[in-house]
């Protein structure tokens, strides 16, 4: 390496160190859920999620809830936040085809 290089290379420190019990890799629904839980257990949870540092913005997808997540999100204490704004889902279909591949 030459003096000029090493001018360009820049090397950032590296961040303090955290630390847990716990690191839950994901803040959706069960990510979150699984976090509250086992932190009501006295355990020290670090949920990492690079969405978690963005601005919220509307999702407008769709999610269901299946009786196993359902029942950890009620032991989350958090079920009756989500049941307040869900609704019946009476068919579903799933395709991961484009539309262009339908014609």
């Amino acid at each position: 390496m030459t003096t000029d290089d090493s001018k360009a290379l820049q090397v950032a420190p590296a961040p303090p160190a955290i630390q847990c019990d716990l690191l839950v890799a994901g803040g959706g629904f069960v990510g979150l859920a699984l976090a509250i839980v086992l932190a009501r257990v006295g355990l020290q949870i670090v949920v990492a999620d690079p969405a978690l540092g963005r601005s919220s913005t509307a999702d407008l997808r769709a999610s269901t809830v299946a009786a196993g997540p359902r029942r950890l999100l009620e032991a989350a204490g958090v079920w009756p936040a989500v049941a307040a704004a869900a609704e019946p889902l009476h068919r579903m279909e799933i395709s991961d085809a484009r539309q262009a591949d339908l014609l």
